[in-house]
């Protein structure tokens, strides 16, 4: 029964329990998208580096249903070895990678992105671009000023407040509000 599973997964990620971790990387193969969500997500919660494999695996599957919340989840990691696949997923036709990718590199930053980033703060969707400027900020790369500065101006409010947020880490201000 999938909801037992999908419900087992949830309060072994709230339990924290570093003796959940290979469960939970088992479920990563459970034929319940929702079971599979939850472990992933459990995972990123209890946060233990022998989740980082099995999740990076599952960014490379070509059905990608999971891409984002494993994303998330490596990036609560602090998954260096994602870094790679983030700046990939800039490129990817899919808005939800891009966004996922984004968000990784704000919490995994690295210098090699500050291009990918600037791109991607001309994408077509405001998560998107609201993402990649929180991950500029982090990366405090003095290129992102002026892109940053042109984002004050972006039809988003989203995409507007994470410019103010990354230019103010940019100058040394307080950190962001995030």
């Amino acid at each position: 029964m999938p909801y037992v599973r999908d419900a087992a997964a949830k309060a072994l990620g709230k339990m924290k329990s570093r003796r959940a971790v290979e469960p939970l990387i088992a479920a990563l193969g459970d034929a319940a998208w929702s079971v599979r969500a939850s472990a992933v997500q459990a995972l990123g919660e209890i946060g233990d580096p022998r989740a980082i494999d099995p999740l990076l695996k599952l960014l490379k599957e070509p059905k990608g249903d999971a891409v984002p919340i494993a994303a998330t989840a490596l990036a609560a990691l602090r998954a260096t070895k994602a870094v790679d696949w983030a700046m990939g997923a800039l490129r990817d036709a899919d808005a939800s990678a891009r966004e996922a990718g984004a968000l990784m590199l704000s919490k995994v930053p690295d210098r090699r992105a500050a291009e990918p980033l600037l791109a991607a703060l001309g994408d077509e969707e405001p998560r998107v671009r609201r993402q990649a400027a929180l991950a500029l900020g982090e990366l405090q790369d003095a290129r992102a000023e002026g892109p940053l500065l042109t984002a004050l101006n972006d039809a988003d409010y989203g995409v507007r407040r994470a410019a103010v947020d990354a230019l103010r880490r940019l100058k040394g201000g307080y950190p962001t509000s995030r």
